[in-house]
């Protein structure tokens, strides 16, 4: 994402904000919606939207990632055999 104005920034949250309301409109009222926008090349454009605390958010990403069997990002994926 490139350099945006204040004006931009907020342009845009409030489309994403509307967007976000109809997908939880979409479950039961108690569902919070948070919104991930990664760009790997520029860390620094990294978004992130949320309808719940953040801290919230990235527990219930972590609890989905321990039931999928990921192992924490500072862990080797693989296991290493000494040489």
């Amino acid at each position: 994402m490139s350099q945006m104005t204040p004006e931009q920034i907020h342009a845009l949250h409030a489309k994403i904000g509307a967007n976000l309301n109809e997908i939880a409109a979409c479950f039961v009222p108690d569902a919070k919606i948070t919104l991930l926008v990664r760009f790997p090349a520029n860390p620094d454009a990294d978004m992130v939207m949320t309808q719940d605390e953040l801290g919230l958010a990235i527990e219930s990403l972590e609890r989905q990632k321990s039931k999928m069997g990921i192992p924490p990002a500072n862990e080797p994926v693989f296991e290493q055999t000494p040489h």
